[in-house]
């Protein structure tokens, strides 16, 4: 029907900000290297402000704890896929790891147990679960591993005792 051919030139500008203005004298290429070197100088003024609080920090020992038990919890999440791939001293290796970061990552210490058992280390084993029982008494899966591991090196009273406490904490094998 209409049968014409448009062509247009397309020039893309960059905007500094208000101020700022193509002067008459002023290619693009000068706007653009500008807003270049304004956009620098904004970045280098903001990381100064971030690293200006950062030592500014009214409690920085907090920032290492938080950071620490981030650490150690990267360490765990290793460790548990090293123990569903069979890789038991890998794993144990990756719970000694995070508990040097956090002593207190009770995951690293179940990571631990467990991995241990897997290995037939029994004895250190049930050190692990000891630490865990006593910070945590009301769990019965706990006294149920850690029965299974005293039963593996021969202390029947205690593996009955422990399966006796998991069973009073609600524990129901079925």
């Amino acid at each position: 029907m209409f049968g014409s051919n448009v062509e247009a030139e397309i020039k893309n500008y960059v905007g500094v900000d208000d101020t700022s203005y193509v002067g008459e004298f002023e290619s693009p290429e000068i706007v653009k290297l500008r807003a270049i070197e304004k956009a620098k100088r904004n970045a280098q003024e903001q990381a100064g402000v971030y690293l200006s609080s950062y030592s500014k920090m009214s409690n920085k020992r907090e920032f290492e704890i938080l950071d620490r038990e981030f650490l150690s919890n990267r360490k765990v999440s290793a460790g548990n896929r090293l123990y569903y791939r069979g890789r038991y001293a890998e794993a144990i290796k990756a719970g000694n790891d995070a508990l040097r970061l956090n002593r207190g990552n009770r995951n690293a210490l179940f990571l631990r147990g467990v991995s241990r058992v897997a290995l037939k280390q029994y004895q250190p084993a049930v050190s692990d679960y000891d630490k865990l029982i006593a910070s945590t008494p009301d769990n019965p899966l706990l006294y149920v591993l850690r029965g299974f591991a005293y039963r593996a090196i021969g202390e029947r009273k205690k593996a009955q005792a422990d399966f006796a406490k998991a069973r009073e904490l609600g524990y129901n094998p079925q």
